[in-house]
């Protein structure tokens, strides 16, 4: 009997839990989601769009929610998720954002590779050193393709791909292109929520991993 006692003990400490009772709260009530624009993950014009956007929607579905939507600046959004004025924050932020350190940041629910692509009937380069690519200006991509000892040709905005071009991989179908073998970067993405709330952390993750089919298609849809 003893025994059964203590895996019974064991078990419920095992039961993600909410200090402050979050997910409870949110079901059937109001969901508090901080955004930040960063197209294609939130659109901020009148109502708010975008991959993030739409999934948290969906979220607040499955738990018969409202949502509040919050605008404002990443700093000003996460000071307010960490004291609990905020249940969500999104904003395309990334599995190692610095904002780690004072929220809860979920699972990645998708990963973005940043790449180097030519257009579908061209063949790929073996090897990008020296190699003029073409990059959006003022975007860490300029960067990226300095790291690997090409040169960044900037221009500001990339409706087309001729000749290598680095971008995001979801671009691809949308501008014709393929990807080489050459990666740039990984980028994992995840989104904010309030420490300690463990209950919630966990019911938004199980809800992300099952919409990780559909990512790429919003991100299409959004980034067209």
């Amino acid at each position: 009997m003893l025994i059964g006692l203590a895996l019974l003990v064991l078990t419920a400490c095992n039961i993600p839990r909410d200090p402050e009772g979050t997910l409870q709260r949110v079901t059937g009530g109001t969901l508090r989601v901080g955004i930040t624009e960063n197209d294609p993950w939130v659109i901020i014009e009148g109502e708010p769009t975008g991959v993030e956007v739409t999934l948290v929607e969906g979220f607040a579905k499955t738990l018969s929610a409202d949502i509040e939507w919050v605008e404002g600046t990443e700093a000003e959004l996460i000071g307010a998720l960490e004291r609990r004025e905020l249940d969500l924050v999104i904003g395309g932020f990334t599995s190692n954002s610095p904002w780690a350190q004072k929220v809860a940041i979920t699972a990645h629910y998708h990963e973005v590779l940043v790449v180097v692509a030519v257009p579908r009937e061209e063949d790929p380069p073996d090897d990008i050193t020296g190699l003029e690519i073409k990059v959006e200006s003022h975007s860490e991509t300029a960067g990226l393709v300095e790291d690997k000892g090409a040169e960044p040709n900037r221009v500001q905005d990339i409706e087309s791909v001729g000749g290598p071009t680095a971008l995001e991989d979801y671009r691809l179908e949308n501008l014709d292109a393929k990807a080489t073998a050459h990666i740039l970067a990984r980028h994992k993405h995840s989104m904010a929520a309030p420490p300690g709330e463990n209950a919630l952390l966990v019911s938004l993750e199980k809800y992300l991993r099952s919409r990780r089919a559909d990512v790429r298609g919003l991100l299409q849809e959004f980034s067209q």
